[in-house]
This record gives C-alpha cells, sequence and structure tokens, in this order.
C-alpha cells in the first residue's frame, strides 16, 4: 500500500480541524423549576399540653369494723346508699350491756349521793364514775356508725351473726371530693404548680369535660420511672362518675407567646440536624430560589411545629413539592406551573 505524500495528508488534517471548529457546543438546557406551595410562617400565641391517663380514686375507702364482740341485731342501711357522718349503720345485740349499765348508773346515783354527803371517798366516787363510763362507751360501741359521709360498699354481715372486735362489717366510699393520680416526666417538673386546673375526660361521657385542681405534688422523683406523682381533686363530683374509672388527663405545662409556627411537614430531619427550605424569590420574575435554613424547634401540635432559630415569621416556608427540591434549586408555585403546562 502506497504511503500518501505528506502534503496531502496535511491539507487533510487541516480541512478536519477547520469542520470541527465550525462546529458551536449546543447550549446548556435550561433548569426545570420544581412546582412546590409555600406559606409565611405564622406568627401565635402557643399552648403545650402534657396529657396522660388516669384511674379516678374515691377521696377514701373506709372499713368499717366491729368495735365489740356481740351478736347482729339490725342492718340500717343497704349498699349503694348515701349516708351522712355519724349516721347509724348497724346495730349490735346489747341486752347484757343494757342491763351492767342499768345497775351501774344505779350504783354511780346512790355513790354520788354519799359523796355530796361526805359519807364516801372522792376515789370511791371516780371509780363509780369511771364504770358507767365505760359502760356508756361500750354501749355506744354496740351502734356502728359512719365515720364519713359516702357510699355503702359491699355489706359483710347478715343479720344474726356473731361478730368480734375487729370483723368486717362492711365498706363505705367516701367520694368527695373523688381524686386522681398520675405521673409526670421529670423534665415538666418546672411547668407543674399546685393549684392548677386540669381537665378529664372519658369514654363514657366523651362530650363532658370534667375540672379538677392539682392539690398534691409529690416531693420525690422516682429514680426507676424519672417521673413525680401527682394528685388533682375533682372541682365537683358528677353524680355520673365512679371510682376506678379511667380519665383522660389534660393538663398545660407552657404558655408561649408570639411563637414562630410552620407546619409540620415543612420540616426535614437529616443526621440529627432539623432543617427547612425558604422560597426565596429569583431574577427572573414569577419563580423562586431554594433556601435551605438549620432550625430549632420547640412546641409541637399536631400539624404545626414551633421554630426558635433559624427563620423569622412571615419567612415564605415550603410544605409541598420537596421531593426533589435541593439547595438552590429553582422554583415555581404549582398554580404557575399548572398554568404554563409541561416543560
Amino acid at each position: 500500500m502506497s504511503k500518501l505524500p505528506l502534503t496531502i495528508l496535511t491539507s487533510i488534517l487541516l480541512i478536519l480541524s477547520l469542520n470541527s471548529c465550525s462546529k458551536k457546543d449546543p447550549p446548556p438546557k435550561p433548569q426545570r423549576p420544581i412546582a412546590i406551595k409555600f406559606e409565611e410562617a405564622k406568627l401565635m400565641d402557643l399552648e403545650q399540653y402534657f396529657e396522660t391517663v388516669a384511674e379516678l380514686k374515691a377521696n377514701r375507702e373506709i372499713v368499717i369494723s366491729a368495735e365489740r364482740d356481740g351478736q347482729v341485731q339490725q342492718i340500717l342501711v343497704e349498699e349503694g346508699q348515701w349516708v351522712n357522718q355519724g349516721q347509724a349503720l348497724v346495730n349490735i345485740k346489747a341486752e347484757d350491756t343494757l342491763a351492767d349499765l342499768a345497775k351501774a348508773k344505779a350504783d354511780y346515783d346512790s355513790y354520788k349521793k354519799l359523796f355530796d354527803e361526805g359519807a364516801i371517798s372522792k376515789l370511791e366516787y371516780l371509780t363509780y364514775k369511771a364504770t358507767l363510763e365505760r359502760l356508756e362507751a361500750d354501749l355506744d360501741r354496740l351502734r356502728i356508725k359512719a365515720l364519713s359521709s359516702g357510699i355503702v360498699g359491699k355489706i359483710d354481715i347478715d343479720p344474726g351473726d356473731f361478730v368480734r372486735v375487729g370483723d368486717r362489717i362492711m365498706d363505705l366510699v367516701s367520694i368527695n371530693p373523688m381524686r386522681v393520680s398520675y405521673s409526670v416526666p421529670e423534665k415538666l417538673i418546672p411547668y407543674i404548680k399546685l393549684g392548677q386546673t386540669i381537665e378529664l375526660r372519658t369514654s363514657v361521657y366523651p362530650k363532658e369535660v370534667f375540672l379538677a385542681k392539682v392539690d398534691f405534688i409529690s416531693p420525690i422523683v422516682n429514680k426507676e420511672t424519672r417521673a413525680i406523682l401527682v394528685r388533682a381533686s375533682l372541682v365537683s363530683n358528677p353524680k355520673d362518675l365512679k371510682p376506678n374509672q379511667f380519665m383522660k388527663v389534660k393538663q398545660k405545662v407552657k404558655d408561649k407567646k408570639n411563637a414562630i409556627l410552620v407546619r409540620e411537614e415543612a420540616l426535614f430531619l437529616e443526621q440529627g440536624e432539623e432543617f427547612i427550605y425558604l422560597a426565596s424569590p429569583a431574577e427572573e420574575e414569577g419563580f423562586y430560589v431554594a433556601d435551605r435554613r438549620v432550625v430549632k424547634t420547640g412546641i409541637r401540635k399536631p400539624g404545626i411545629v414551633e421554630i426558635t432559630e433559624g427563620i423569622e415569621a412571615d419567612d415564605p416556608v415550603v410544605y409541598a413539592g420537596l421531593f426533589s427540591i435541593y439547595p438552590g434549586a429553582k422554583l415555581i408555585p404549582s398554580e404557575e406551573a399548572a398554568k404554563q403546562g409541561p416543560k
């Protein structure tokens, strides 16, 4: 195969070089804007609540017991009945005590007369007086009375039963006031105060809200749960509520003025850092640029988050169209994108 002369080869290379230089690089494709939705960060007052579940308890559950041996003569109340403090509940048979009391009273009257006449010593007189008082107390103990106002619970005896001192007679539930006990996390201790009003709800009466006031805050943090015990008493005792019902507790723990709020869906979390995107105006009219901002958050409520650092009120926060967004991306409101059609 014959070789091309050097002059011809040089000419061919020159022509190829000129043809290559005559072609221009194609212009870069314009950046396709990302359709987004945004709104201004709002400045609003914000309340934060702590919610938990508690069991409604009677103020006191009292066990009424026999104070003397004897036979049950009469039960004066029924289960579920409301009784007042001091009201008689049960009578214990008292024939022997009544006879002893009658004799002691007669003896006391006689010896008091002798004492007044100076016929016996004061010590003898006081001995008979003490015997009378003891028997009167015994008689009083044979009539069992309510130690507090409340509702009669289970009655454990029947007429004719013989009871001894300490035997269980019945339960008495003092429901005024009823109370709830619940635990509050250690970090919320500064916000819990005596006298605070809390809201109580129950699934039994879903439309009603019952109020209670905090009247006890434990001075000790539970070392296992890192929480404190709190008790609250109902402001009034509705007859509809019963001891041992479960209640939903709602208590305000923070009240913040002029908080900066954004939608919850506007917030990103990446490698432990929270951030949002702002839609900053671009040079081209009608378009925006994605401006990523690292933020710190505060109070959270369903659907909204407080931003404590990173943005200001009225900043345009992107909350939709975030799937493909990145810092510096060209943005367009989704309404405008719909008008322009696909590109």
